[in-house]
């Protein structure tokens, strides 16, 4: 007779044990999984070098701005951001700001600039040759309030930098509004602009070539007003020192200066149409001497031509036809220039366009 196998249940203990094992298995793949999944979340959301500017709002906190680089394609997860900046205990340090971030930059990297809070900076250009209200226009597109352009016109702001002392009582920034390409980012504002200008104009001036001006019997402010003539009249480096000698001998020997730059300044600002019979003390064609202020903004050429005037003895200039320069000693060499090279520009009815 065959013996009765019996079948015998697993022990309570045993099945203890295996679903335990099976919940540490399930745990710990759970753990591995969300390890794998934070280490890859943390990654560059891919290769794309492709620079955005990103701008984090004041007052935006880190769900926020972790919703918002999600939302933007800057960073794969909202959630394992939020972790790591927590980890790292930055989330107090995320400044507001303007940024350039790009989708190969890894969470760490997108962290560290806004924790450094260095702003992606543009480039805010001022030319030459322009006056000051010119210049405002450039502000006023620039998306700039009129309210803070204004009061960033007031020289009082500057009077710390050196060579806004050389200003006249009562006069503007005409002049004196260095032309250059200034970085900036969201947060810089038109008084801090003008405040680079004017440090930039001061280092421009040295004490070398204030002592040239008044080697020409010209204070600051007279070389600057000059010198913003000079600069408006002729655009090369080389004729504007042929000039500046032009000028100052012209100042020397009581000669008017003889400038349409001046006059049509003095239309452009005061009103009146733009004629050499326009009555203005800015107009150089009526009345002797320095117009009482600057024209427009001075460059570095202008101002070193002032200072620095080539050698010469002629008296007059023109600009042809041709746009080449010319350069005599007397009133009939000039009125022979004016006839051989200057028959259209020259003529009484010649309308120019001026800026």
């Amino acid at each position: 007779m065959d013996q009765l196998k019996i079948k015998r249940k697993p022990s309570k203990l045993k099945i203890s044990l295996i679903i335990l094992l099976s919940l540490i298995l399930v745990v710990f793949s759970g753990v591995l999984y969300a390890r794998f999944w934070y280490v890859n979340s943390l990654k560059p959301v891919s290769n794309d070098t492709t620079v955005v500017s990103e701008i984090i709002a004041p007052g935006s906190s880190l769900g926020d701005i972790s919703s918002q680089l999600k939302n933007h394609g800057l960073i794969k997860s909202a959630r394992a951001f939020e972790v790591y900046v927590r980890i790292q205990k930055q989330a107090s340090k995320l400044k507001a700001g303007t940024y350039e971030l790009s989708p190969s930059m890894s969470t760490q990297q997108v962290l560290d600039v806004l924790v450094a809070g260095k702003e992606a900076a543009s480039l805010f250009t001022i030319g030459p040759g322009l006056r000051v209200d010119q210049i405002k226009q450039r502000f006023i597109k620039a998306g700039y309030s009129e309210e803070d352009i204004t009061l960033a016109m007031d020289p009082a702001n500057y009077l710390d930098i050196p060579v806004v002392n050389q200003i006249k009582d009562g006069e503007s920034l005409e002049g004196f509004i260095y032309p250059e390409s200034y970085q900036i980012t969201e947060s810089t504002t038109p008084k801090d602009i003008i405040r680079l200008s004017l440090v930039e104009l001061n280092k421009v001036i040295t004490p070398d070539m204030v002592a040239a001006f008044r080697s020409h019997n010209l204070s600051v402010y007279e070389a600057v007003t000059l010198a913003s003539i000079v600069e408006k009249e002729v655009p090369s480096a080389e004729d504007r020192k042929v000039v500046a000698q032009i000028f100052e001998k012209r100042l020397d020997e009581g000669i008017d200066l003889g400038s349409d730059a001046t006059y049509f300044y003095a239309s452009a600002v005061f009103g009146g149409e733009p004629t050499p019979f326009l009555d203005s003390p800015y107009n150089t064609r009526l009345y002797s001497g320095l117009p009482p202020g600057p024209i427009n903004n001075v460059g570095k050429t202008a101002l070193e031509a002032v200072a620095y005037p080539a050698d010469t003895d002629y008296l007059f200039f023109l600009t042809g036809d041709d746009g080449i320069n010319y350069f005599t000693r007397t009133q009939a060499e000039h009125e022979q220039a004016i006839r051989d090279h200057c028959k259209i520009t020259c003529a009484s009815d010649y309308v120019p366009v001026v800026n």
